[in-house]
């Protein structure tokens, strides 16, 4: 745990070999690194490398930024960020090689040192690395030149499983489901179905007195070169913990319990005894404006029970809930799907859409409801289905039932999570697929072109169409789906 709360830091500490200089061994050693995580299976793939930079890492949202920035200072920034991305990574992949790994990659590198020192020495090389090309000319543009974000989409897949016709019946499936969803969400809440009782999650600890004002902390917060606010951490947390939902849980079985995620046996289990919300921060577009996004996981042990196709029934199961502020802070939309990438819906403030746009290819876009008028003053209140686990309503927090408490973790906790050893292995393998997750979905879906469909996936791995193509991490989502006021 020390090392998952120190970080990767750089420590400039870097052992040299004889008759080399510092970039080169630390060129060198980065290398080593790079074969040796590749090698065990370990690559933090939340995250893209960028190819001739390995001191570089990227996302989707960053990627986007390099075809609208141009300034100096914002050049800058978008460097920095992706840095900050390889440093994070390589904290994770060399925490998640077991020990003989570990020890492997040591003697290869002619250090004698422990995990964390070792750590700590990489990023000083990615540090130095990246220092050292902050004068090449045309640095942005060459790194603008090979970023590739994979897609998660299989293109010879949907070629050779003859998409265009088999998409026909999975549109028509897909538009059923998204009926029962607008249904659910234009019934009175005490009216929807309901198989067990009623279990309420809030976060602990998180009351009246301790919450803030979005926009507030926005007015007060410094902006970086591409327009977002640099939060100090105590702010960042209180943003986290004033944004946190209220769960309702149809509870008919232990599968419905939200849960924090332990290795058990070489599998990822759920412990229902420790109910545990997992977030992490990102960014997208609203309205062709940089927004800060957060985003709160939760996971469950099983999808089961009747009220779920059984195609989906399988071990591990979650939500995934983000609330997008707009430049100002104001929260203007919620989207919400399960961490396979499925069934995903927006959730917009009403006076920012001017309209919704219908899809050329697929369905139209699913927008069941819209963000209550008392959010962000009042706690967000999601009604979540046994067994199938779909949110049913989206209110304002005013329930007395039996609240249960629920803690807030970072959601890299899941990126390098200790099993009974103490050895440290991500819940998701080099494809960003929950281990022990599969369906029998790939088998009848394999023309949607969507490897592994169905299991639960890591952030940065969640395709959310299976007719058309969309990444829940596209920054374009938003302004791709909505016209604005």
């Amino acid at each position: 745990m020390a090392l998952l709360v120190s970080g990767c830091q750089s420590t400039q500490r870097v052992i040299q070999t004889d008759a080399v200089s510092p970039i080169e061994s630390c060129r060198q050693l980065v290398s080593l690194v790079d074969q040796a995580v590749v090698d065990a299976g370990t690559t933090d793939t939340s995250v893209s490398r960028v190819k001739g930079f390995p001191y570089l890492r990227t996302n989707r949202f960053l990627a986007e930024m390099a075809e609208t920035e141009d300034s100096p200072p914002a050049i800058r920034r978008w460097l920095e960020d992706m840095h900050q991305l390889d440093l994070e990574a390589r904290q994770k992949e060399i925490l998640n090689l077991d020990n003989n790994q570990f020890q492997q990659l040591v003697n290869q590198s002619r250090r004698l040192t422990d995990r964390k020192t070792f750590i700590d020495e990489v990023c000083a090389c990615s540090d130095r690395l990246f220092l050292s090309s902050a004068d090449q000319q045309d640095l942005a543009e060459n790194v603008q030149d090979v970023i590739d974000i994979p897609t998660e989409y299989r293109t010879w897949r949907r070629v050779v499983g003859l998409y265009p016709l088999v998409a026909l019946p999975v549109a028509y499936a897909s538009a059923e489901a998204f009926d029962e969803f607008r249904a659910w969400h234009a019934m009175p809440p005490e009216k929807l179905p309901k198989i067990g009782q009623p279990v309420v999650y809030r976060p602990a600890g998180r009351t009246v007195g301790n919450r803030i004002d979005p926009v507030t902390l926005y007015q007060t917060s410094p902006k970086d070169a591409l327009g977002l606010p640099r939060l100090a951490p105590q702010d960042e947390q209180r943003l986290i913990d004033a944004l946190a939902p209220t769960i309702v849980q149809d509870t008919a079985a232990g599968y419905d319990r939200i849960g924090q995620v332990q290795w058990s046996n070489g599998e990822p289990t759920i412990a229902h005894a420790i109910p545990t919300g997992y977030y992490y921060l990102s960014h997208g577009l609203f309205n062709r404006r940089p927004s800060l996004q957060i985003n709160f996981v939760f996971w469950y042990s099983h999808r089961a029970g009747d009220s779920a196709p059984w195609i989906e029934w399988g071990r591990l199961d979650g939500l995934t809930v983000r609330i997008s502020l707009d430049h100002t802070g104001r929260p203007v939309m919620l989207d919400i799907m399960n961490n396979c990438g499925c069934y995903h819906f927006f959730v917009p403030k009403q006076s920012r859409i001017s309209s919704v746009q219908t899809s050329s290819v697929g369905l139209d876009p699913l927008v069941p409801a819209w963000l209550p008028d008392q959010f962000p003053e009042r706690r967000l209140q999601l009604m979540v289905s046994s067994g199938w686990h779909q949110v049913q309503h989206i209110g304002e927090d005013n329930t007395t039932d039996k609240t249960l408490s629920y803690e807030l973790r970072p959601y890299q906790e899941l990126e390098m999570l200790a099993d009974e050893s103490g050895q440290h292995r991500s819940m998701f393998n080099a494809e960003g697929i929950a281990w022990g997750s599969e369906r029998v979905e790939p088998a009848l879906f394999f023309s949607m072109g969507i490897p592994s469909v169905g299991s639960m996936r890591q952030r940065g791995h969640h395709a959310i169409k299976m007719v058309g193509r969309a990444h829940f991490d596209d920054p374009r989502l938003f302004d791709d789906t909505f016209e604005y006021r």
